[in-house]
């Protein structure tokens, strides 16, 4: 199984087959991977989503070795942490039928849940 990230999404909306053949490297090959420019904007997509952290701090983040377990491994441990009164989840997982979804930060208060996503976008500093 292959997560539906938020590019892979984006992916889909852009193209159905795109998001169909990203599944099979053998078929399709991405060349976007291998450029060292997209590959340090991710990499400042990850300092961005460590700054949004400490916006929620004393959170827990949803972790595990990658390998065939460890999608249900992220989703159980979410369920686990969910079952407090209030919390807040770096990276929570959720199966929804056959398709495995994350968010950046998951902040439940009692009842309500709020979900955020963090994207890295860069700005004009004059508006």
């Amino acid at each position: 199984m292959k997560a539906l990230s938020k590019s892979r999404f984006k992916q889909g909306l852009e193209c159905p087959n795109k998001l169909y053949f990203s599944n099979n490297k053998h078929v399709f090959h991405n060349v976007k991977n291998e450029d060292t420019f997209l590959q340090a904007l991710a990499s400042g997509g990850f300092q961005v989503e460590e700054y949004a952290r400490l916006q929620y701090p004393g959170g827990f983040l949803v972790d595990a070795p990658y390998d065939d377990n460890s999608y249900q491994d992220l989703a159980d441990q979410t369920a686990e942490l969910l079952k407090q009164e209030n919390v807040i989840i770096y990276e929570a997982a959720f199966y929804l039928d056959d398709l495995f979804i994350r968010t950046d930060i998951l902040v439940k208060e009692g009842a309500n849940i709020q979900l955020i996503e963090v994207k890295a976008k860069s700005i004009d500093p004059n508006e």
